[in-house]
C-alpha cells in the first residue's frame, strides 16, 4: 500500500513539473521584465520583440530587436562595473510593443504614473526613471510620444526616422532622420551623374513623403523625377510607362528608385520576373533605399537583379558587443537565470538563432547619452556628504534637455571619468561625440558615415562607398556604375518654376504679398518652414474675402465687368526673395499659370495696387521697386519710420502709425509712470533696428536712462543660447521695465527660455499688440506688461466672422487658397482624407470649425482688422479713380490712364479717402500717409479664472496721452524705475531738461479756457506752498526733540562714568554702597547676590542702571550682555597680554557656533579644572565671576578706546585683573549644534538612539548662576536650515565649561560638562544674536 501511495506522489508531481516546464516553453503574451531589479534607478526599454499579427502579438521574433536589448544590457553591466555613476547602480526595464500604437502607447503612460526623475514624483526611496528608450519604429515611437505629450520625460530612439517626430520636445534620436536620408540621396545621385530618374513607392507614410521629397530635393539639386508610380497589393509596374522614360535618356540607362519595405521590393522583383525584365527592357537598374526600421538579420538582396544599388546606414560594428551577443546567443535556455536568455528561449519556437554583426551604434549612443547626461548631473547637484539616497536636488531639478543640448557628449570622456575602466575603442579612437540639433536630430561630423552604398553582383552584396553629410566617397577602386541622365526632350524637367499663390481670378489685381514661410537659412531665395504659430493663412482669407465681398457691391453699383481679382504671393520672410520675384513679374521673364486652366497670367500693366501684411524690411524694397512702375504700395503692418520719407517712397501709404509716433507714445508712457532708469531690446531688422532709433531719441528729449547699450535679437531663428545671454545682461540692468521693439515670434522664443519667476514687465509694442499665444503659451512670464496696439475703431469685420465660421477644407479650394489645407492640419493636429502625408494620429472631422475662441482671437488681431481696412479703402479709391480716368471702360487702368501722368493724382485720390468710422465719414490716410488712428495701450493681467489677458488702460492719439495708472496692475513686482547709485553714471541726464510738452490726460480730452487753467495753476502751487511749510515746522521739531534727547544722554553718560571711576554719586558727593537693589528684569534671574562682595554688586548695580531702559541687553552665566552694538569696540575692553583679540571675529553678529564633539577626557578635563582649588575664571571677555573676585588694575592693562557717540552703557572699569596664563578661556556661548545629520542640513528627528539623546541633551538651554548649584532650562527655537550656518568666527568656540547641576535630570550634585548653551534675552528666550554679543560683553 505504501508502495502504492509512493508511486501515485511520484506521477502526480512528475505530471506537475512537466505542465511547469511546458508553461516556460511557452511565449508569455505581455513580455515585460527588469534588468538588474536591485538597481538604485532605471530607465525604460519599449521596443517590438516580437511581429504583429493584425492587432496582437505574434509568434514570429524580431532577432534585431533582440540583439539591440543585449547590446543595452552589455553596455549597462559595463558602466556598472566600471562605477560609471559612482556607487548609484542603473537597471532598465523592458517591454514588448510588437509594434502596435496601443501597446506602446500603454507602456509610456505605466512609466508616466510611477516616480520620474526631476519631477516631486521622485521620492527619496524610490527607483525613479531618467528616461526611456524607444528602440520600435516610428509608428510606435509617435504614439508613445503622443501619450507622453507635456510629461518631462525624455524619449531617445536608435530606430524611428520619421520626420515629423522632432515636433515633440523631449524627443531626441541617435539616428538621421528620413530627411537626411533623403538629402544624402539626392547628393549621392548628384555625385554619381543620376539626375534623371524614376520613382516607385510604397503606399506608406515613408514611401509617399519619400517621393514629394525627392522630387522636391532633385530639383534644387537638379536631379528630375520624371515619373512616379504607386505600388498597391492591386497594381503592378506598368512597363510601358519605364520603357517610354527609358527611351528619353541619353544613353538608354535608367536608375529606378524604390522606396519601400525590403519585403515589398522583393515581391515586386518576382512579378517583374515573369516578364522577363532583363530581355523586355535592357537598361533598367534599381536603388533600393533601405530603412532603419526595416532592417532584418536575413539578406535578401542575394537575388536581386546584378547593378541593384542598396543605400543603409552605415554599420557601426563593436567587436566587444558582438561577441557579448554571440556569448548571450550560445547560452539561451528556458532555466537561464538572466530574464533576456530565458523568454527569448521561450519565445524563439525552435528558431535558429544567428548572430548578426549588425549596426549596434545608435543603441550605444542612446544608452550613453542617457546615463552620461544622468552622471553630469549627479557630480553637479550630489557630493559625497550627500549621496543620491540623500539628494534631493537631482530628484527635484533633473534636467535633461539642457544638459543634452548645452554640452556635447564625448566618449573619451567616459573613458577618462572610469580611469580606463570603461571603453568603448572603435568609438574612442575616432573621438566619437554625440551632440543634437534644438529639434532632436542628431548632428553628424563630416568625417563619420552615415550611410553604406552597396552594389549587388552574382548573388553578393559588396560596399562601394560612403555617403556622409558632404557627398558620396567611392571606397571600391574599379567600379563602374552606369549613368541616367536625360536626352534631348523630358518635358517634366524643364517646365516653369512652380510659384504658389492664392488667387481670384479679375481683370485687374490687387497684388497681395504676406509671409507663409520662415526664410530658408541656405537659400536667401528659397523657403524655409511653415509658419505654424502664425495666423497668416487666416489674414490670406481676409483678403480675399474682403476683395469678394467689396467686389460685389462694386457690381451692384452699375459699374458692369469691373472686376478686381486678387493674387497673393508668399514672400517667405525674405525681400531679396521678393525683390526677385516681383522683378521677373513685372519684366513678363515669369509668368504665373493659372491655377485652373495651367495658362499664363499676364500681370503687366494689370496691378493697380499692392497691398503688404509683411515686415517693413519687405515692405521697403517692394515700395521701392513699384516705385518704378509707379503702382501704390499699401500696408496694413509696416510702421518703420523709415517708409515716412516721401522721397524714397512717393508712392506708399499705410494705414497704421509710424514707428516715430509710436516710440513717442511709449516715451509718454514711461514718464508718466516716473520711470527714470529703463531697459531696451529690439528685434536686428527695420522694424525693431528703427524702433529702437526712434525710442532712443524720445528718451533723450524725455531724461530718461536706457541701460547700457540695448540688446538685439537676431530676425531669422533665433538661437536659445543667445537668447539666454540676452537675458542675462538685461537683468544685469538691474531695471524693473524692458522696452521691447519687435516681432511677436521672437518674443515668443525669448519668453520660452526665460524662468517663469523672472522678474520681467515689458513696454511690448504694437507688433505684440493682444496676441493671445503669447499669454496662453508662456504661463505667467508676461503678467503686469503693457503692450501697445493700433487703434482699430469701427472696422467692420462681421462679414468676414460669418465666413470663417463656415469655413473648412472641404469649401476652401486649393486652387483658392494653397496654403489653408496644412494650416487646417497643422491647428486640429489631424490628418486630412487628400493629405499626401500623414502626420497625425487621426484623421480630421468633416463638420470640424473653427472655435468661438479662436474667432474671437482672430477678429481682436489688428492685422486682420487693418487687411480688411486697407481693402475697403482702397476699392473706394479705385471706384473715384475709374470714375475719372476709365469712365466708359470696362475696367481700370485704361488707355486714358498713364501711369507716369496720373499717378500723382490716383496716389491722390487714395490719400483722401474718407470711410465711416463712429458714424462720421473720417479719412483713412493722413496728409503725410500715415495712418489717421491712434493707439490702444493693453496691461497684461489675471482674470477670475486664472487666465490672463489684456486690460485696455489708455490710449495715445494725436500726441495726446491717455492713461488710467489706477487701472494698472504689476502684481507686487518692484516698479520703482529710478536711478540710483552709478545705474546711470553713462547716461547724461539733464534734471534741467524741460518736461518736455507731454500732454498728460487722465480725463478726455476738451477745451480749456486760459482762466479757468490759471485758477487751476494757483491751486496747485497754493497746496505745494502748504505742504512744505508744514514739512519744515515737522523737521524743526524733530531736531529740538532729538537735540535735547542727545543733551540728555550726554549729561546721563557723563554721570555714570563719574561713578564708574570715582566709587562716588556725583549728585550727592555720597560713596555708592552695596546696599543697592539690584532692579529685576523679567524672565532673567540672578542668583547668588545675597553674599555678593561691595565691588561685584556694584558693578551689577551700575549695568543694570544703563540696561533698565531696554530689553536689547541679556544675561548668560551670570554675566550682563549687550546686545545692541554687537560687531562694534564702542566701549573700553581690558584684556590682558596673553588674551587673544577675537574683535576680527566679532563682526559677524549673526554667525552660528561651529560645530565640535566633545570627547569624554575633554569633558573630564573640563570637570577636574571646575573642582580644582587653584581654578580661577577669566578676567576677560566674558564668563563668570566668583561672588569674591577681586578688580584690581593689571600692571599690563591694554585698552581699546573707540568714539564717544558709541558709548551705551558704562565702560568696564579698568581695574580688571588680567587673566593668569594658566588659567583656560571660556567658549562663547553658541547655538546648538544642529545640522550635523544629513548633508543636506535636514534636522533629523530620529530621537530613540542614544547618540540623539545625547546631541538634544547637549543641545538644551540654559542660564546658570555664578556660583554652581542652579540651572534654568529654556527650550531650544526652532530650526532654520536656511540661515543655519555650520561655521563659527570664534577661535575657542570649541572650549568645554563645567557647572555643577543639581536635582536635575542631569544627575545630582555631580558637576557635568555641557558644550552648548544659548543666551537669553530679557524675555527669557534665546537671543538670536548671541554669538557675537559675548565678544562685546559689558563685565564688571
Amino acid at each position: 500500500m505504501i508502495n502504492t501511495c509512493g508511486y501515485v506522489i511520484c506521477v502526480c508531481c512528475l505530471f506537475i513539473v512537466n505542465i511547469l516546464q511546458c508553461q516556460g516553453d511557452t511565449c508569455p503574451s505581455d513580455i515585460s521584465f527588469t534588468v538588474n531589479p536591485d538597481a538604485d534607478v532605471k530607465f525604460t526599454v519599449v521596443t517590438s520583440l516580437r511581429h504583429a499579427d493584425g492587432d496582437k502579438c505574434g509568434k514570429g521574433i524580431d532577432q534585431s530587436a533582440w540583439q539591440k536589448l543585449v547590446v543595452m544590457q552589455w553596455l549597462v553591466d559595463k558602466m556598472n562595473d566600471a562605477n560609471f555613476t559612482g556607487n548609484v547602480k542603473i537597471g532598465f526595464d523592458v517591454h514588448d510593443d510588437c509594434g502596435l500604437n496601443r501597446k506602446s502607447m500603454s507602456r509610456a503612460l505605466d512609466v508616466l504614473d510611477g516616480p520620474v526623475l526631476g519631477t516631486t514624483s521622485c521620492k527619496a526611496n524610490d527607483k525613479c526613471q531618467i528616461g526611456l528608450i524607444s528602440a520600435s519604429g516610428s509608428s510606435p515611437t509617435e504614439a508613445l510620444l503622443y501619450a507622453l505629450d507635456g510629461s518631462h520625460i525624455p524619449v531617445l530612439s536608435p530606430i524611428a526616422t520619421r520626420t515629423n517626430l522632432k515636433r515633440y520636445w523631449n524627443f531626441f534620436r541617435t539616428i538621421p532622420s528620413d530627411d537626411h536620408l533623403l538629402q544624402a540621396l539626392v547628393n549621392a545621385l548628384k555625385d554619381i551623374n543620376v539626375t534623371y530618374v524614376a520613382v516607385i513607392y510604397e503606399d506608406t507614410d515613408f514611401g509617399r513623403y519619400g517621393v514629394q521629397m525627392i522630387r522636391e530635393l532633385g530639383h534644387a539639386k537638379g536631379v528630375c523625377v520624371d515619373s512616379d508610380l504607386k505600388l498597391t497589393p492591386n497594381v503592378k509596374v506598368d512597363l510601358t510607362n519605364l520603357t517610354a522614360q527609358r527611351d528619353r535618356t541619353k544613353d538608354d540607362s535608367l536608375r529606378v528608385i524604390f522606396i519601400g519595405q525590403q519585403s515589398s521590393f522583393i515581391n515586386m522583383k518576382r512579378d517583374l520576373d515573369t516578364y522577363n525584365l532583363g530581355e523586355t527592357i535592357p537598361g533598367i537598374t534599381w536603388l533600393f533605399i533601405e530603412q532603419a526600421e526595416d532592417w532584418t538579420s536575413t539578406n535578401d538582396f542575394k537575388n536581386a537583379y546584378n547593378g541593384t544599388l542598396v543605400m543603409s546606414h552605415a554599420r557601426e560594428n563593436i567587436s566587444e558587443a558582438f561577441e557579448y551577443v554571440k556569448m548571450k546567443w550560445n547560452r539561451v535556455n528556458n532555466k537561464s537565470d538572466d530574464p533576456i536568455e530565458r523568454l527569448l528561449a521561450s519565445c524563439a519556437g525552435g528558431s535558429n538563432l544567428t548572430a548578426v554583426d549588425a549596426d549596434f551604434g545608435p543603441t550605444v549612443d542612446a544608452v550613453f547619452v542617457l546615463l552620461f547626461t544622468f552622471q553630469r548631473q549627479l557630480k553637479e547637484k550630489c557630493t559625497a556628504k550627500a549621496p543620491f539616497i540623500n539628494c534631493s536636488r537631482i530628484r527635484e531639478e533633473f534636467n535633461f534637455k539642457g544638459e543634452i543640448l548645452n554640452y556635447p557628449m564625448r566618449y573619451i570622456d567616459m573613458k577618462t571619468i572610469t580611469q580606463g575602466a570603461l571603453d568603448i575603442k572603435e568609438f574612442t579612437d575616432k573621438n566619437r561625440v554625440v551632440n543634437f540639433t534644438a529639434d532632436g536630430n542628431v548632428l553628424s561630423s563630416s568625417h563619420v558615415p552615415l550611410y553604406d552604398v552597396s552594389v549587388t553582383v552574382s548573388g553578393k552584396q559588396d560596399v562601394i562607398g560612403k555617403i556622409t553629410i558632404d557627398g558620396f566617397n567611392l571606397t571600391r577602386v574599379g567600379v563602374v556604375l552606369p549613368y541616367s541622365r536625360c536626352g534631348e526632350s523630358c518635358p517634366a524637367c524643364v517646365s516653369l518654376p512652380d510659384i504658389p499663390f492664392a488667387f481670384i481670378e479679375g481683370d485687374t489685381y490687387i497684388l497681395g504679398i504676406i509671409s507663409i514661410h520662415e526664410t530658408d537659412k541656405d537659400l536667401p531665395f528659397g523657403c524655409g518652414q511653415f509658419r505654424t504659430q502664425q495666423m497668416d493663412v487666416v489674414l490670406v482669407e481676409a483678403f480675399l474675402h474682403t476683395v469678394e465681398a467689396v467686389r460685389n457691391t462694386t457690381v451692384n453699383d452699375g459699374r458692369k465687368n469691373f472686376r478686381v481679382g486678387a493674387i497673393m504671393l508668399d514672400d517667405c520672410y525674405s525681400y531679396a526673395r521678393m525683390q526677385l520675384l516681383l522683378t521677373k513679374i513685372m519684366s513678363g521673364e515669369t509668368r504665373l499659370k493659372h491655377p485652373v486652366t495651367g495658362k499664363p497670367i499676364d500681370l503687366r500693366n494689370k496691378i493697380v495696387a499692392v497691398v503688404t501684411i509683411v515686415s517693413s524690411t519687405v515692405t521697403k524694397a517692394i515700395a521701392d521697386l513699384m516705385a518704378e512702375f509707379y503702382v501704390p504700395v499699401i500696408s496694413a503692418s509696416a510702421s518703420s519710420k523709415d517708409l515716412d520719407d516721401r522721397a524714397n517712397f512717393p508712392y506708399f501709404l499705410r494705414t497704421i502709425p509710424s514707428d516715430g509716433e509710436q516710440a513717442k507714445a511709449m516715451a509718454h508712457i514711461v514718464k508718466k509712470n516716473d520711470w527714470k532708469y529703463i531697459s531696451l531690446m529690439y528685434v536686428k531688422n527695420n522694424y525693431g533696428s528703427k524702433g529702437r532709433d526712434a525710442f532712443m531719441n524720445e528718451a533723450k528729449n524725455n531724461g530718461l536712462c536706457i541701460a547700457n547699450e540695448p540688446e538685439g535679437i537676431t530676425d531669422v531663428d533665433a538661437n536659445d543660447i543667445d537668447l539666454k545671454e540676452v537675458s542675462t545682461r538685461i537683468l544685469n540692468h538691474k531695471t524693473d521695465i524692458t522696452v521691447y521693439f519687435g516681432t511677436e515670434m521672437r518674443m515668443k522664443q525669448f519668453l520660452r527660455i526665460i524662468n517663469d519667476n523672472t522678474p520681467y514687465i515689458f513696454l511690448g509694442s504694437e507688433d505684440w499688440g493682444d496676441r493671445q499665444h503669447l499669454l496662453s503659451d508662456t504661463g505667467n512670464k508676461t503678467l503686469g506688461s503693457i503692450t501697445m496696439k493700433n487703434d482699430n475703431a469701427s472696422i467692420d469685420t462681421l462679414s468676414f466672422r460669418d465666413y470663417l465660421t463656415r469655413a473648412n477644407p472641404q469649401n476652401i479650394s486649393f486652387t483658392r487658397n494653397p496654403w489653408f489645407t496644412e494650416y487646417w492640419e497643422d491647428l486640429f493636429k489631424c490628418d486630412l482624407p487628400f493629405s499626401i502625408t500623414n502626420r497625425y494620429l487621426h484623421e480630421c472631422k468633416v463638420d470640424q470649425r473653427f472655435s468661438q475662441p479662436a474667432l474671437q482671437e482672430f477678429m481682436g488681431d489688428q492685422r486682420v482688422l487693418h487687411t480688411i481696412y486697407v481693402i475697403q479703402a482702397l476699392f473706394e479709391g479705385l471706384k473715384a479713380a475709374k470714375e475719372k480716368f476709365c469712365k466708359f471702360d470696362e475696367t481700370f487702368p485704361c488707355d486714358a490712364y498713364r501711369g507716369e501722368k496720373h499717378a500723382d493724382i490716383y496716389l491722390s485720390i487714395l490719400r483722401n479717402v474718407k470711410l465711416l468710422r463712429n458714424g462720421m465719414a473720417t479719412r483713412v490716410f493722413r496728409d503725410d500717409g500715415n495712418g489717421n488712428i491712434g493707439f490702444l495701450i493693453n496691461n497684461v493681467q489675471i482674470g477670475t479664472d486664472g487666465k490672463l489677458f489684456y486690460a485696455q488702460v489708455g490710449t495715445f492719439n494725436d500726441g495726446i496721452l491717455n492713461l488710467r495708472k489706477d487701472l494698472l496692475k504689476f502684481y507686487g513686482k518692484s516698479m520703482d524705475g529710478a536711478c540710483t547709485g552709478s545705474l546711470c553714471n553713462h547716461c547724461n541726464v539733464d534734471e534741467n531738461i524741460a518736461n518736455t510738452t507731454m500732454a498728460v490726460m487722465t480725463k478726455s480730452a476738451g477745451d480749456f479756457s486760459a482762466d479757468a487753467f490759471g485758477v487751476a495753476q494757483y491751486t496747485i502751487i497754493g497746496i505745494l506752498a502748504f505742504i512744505i511749510v508744514l514739512v519744515i515746522l515737522l523737521c524743526v521739531c524733530a531736531i529740538c526733540f532729538f537735540r535735547k534727547k542727545l543733551t540728555d544722554l550726554h549729561h546721563q553718560a557723563t554721570e555714570m562714568k563719574y561713578e564708574i571711576r570715582t566709587g562716588y554719586s556725583r549728585q550727592t558727593g555720597s560713596a555708592i554702597s552695596a546696599g543697592h537693589t539690584i532692579i529685576n528684569y523679567k524672565g532673567v534671574d540672578f542668583h547668588n547676590t545675597a553674599n555678593a562682595s561691595g565691588g561685584t554688586l556694584y558693578e551689577f548695580n551700575k549695568a543694570n542702571t544703563a540696561l533698565a531702559a531696554s530689553s536689547r541687553a541679556t544675561v548668560a552665566n551670570g554675566g550682563v550682555v549687550n546686545n545692541g552694538f554687537v560687531g562694534s569696540d564702542m566701549y573700553i575692553h581690558a584684556r590682558g597680554s596673553d588674551d587673544v583679540d577675537t574683535s576680527a571675529l566679532s563682526g559677524n553678529s549673526k554667525s552660528n557656533s561651529s560645530h565640535h564633539t566633545h570627547t569624554s577626557s575633554e569633558r573630564n578635563s573640563s570637570i577636574e579644572m571646575a573642582q580644582s582649588s587653584e581654578y580661577k575664571p577669566p578676567s576677560s571677555h566674558y564668563g563668570r565671576l566668583k561672588a569674591n573676585s577681586s578688580f584690581k588694575k593689571p600692571v599690563d592693562a591694554q585698552f581699546k578706546k573707540q568714539p564717544r557717540t558709541q558709548l551705551a552703557v558704562p565702560p568696564c572699569r579698568p581695574e580688571l585683573p588680567p587673566r593668569e596664563s594658566d588659567q583656560p578661556k571660556l567658549s562663547p556661548v553658541r547655538k546648538p549644534d544642529l545640522g550635523a545629520e544629513s548633508a543636506d542640513n535636514d534636522y533629523s528627528s530620529q530621537t530613540n538612539d542614544t547618540t540623539s539623546n545625547e546631541r538634544i541633551n547637549a543641545t538644551r538651554h540654559f542660564t546658570v548662576s555664578p556660583t554652581l548649584g542652579q540651572v534654568k532650562y529654556r527650550s531650544p527655537p526652532p530650526y532654520n536650515k536656511y540661515t543655519h550656518n555650520s561655521e563659527s568666527p570664534y577661535k575657542d568656540s570649541g572650549t568645554n565649561y563645567p557647572v555643577s547641576l543639581k536635582d536635575s535630570a542631569y544627575g545630582t550634585g555631580t558637576n557635568q560638562v555641557f558644550r552648548d548653551a544659548y543666551v537669553l534675552d530679557l524675555n527669557g528666550y534665546p537671543s538670536q544674536d548671541s554669538g557675537g554679543s559675548m565678544e562685546k560683553i559689558s563685565r564688571v
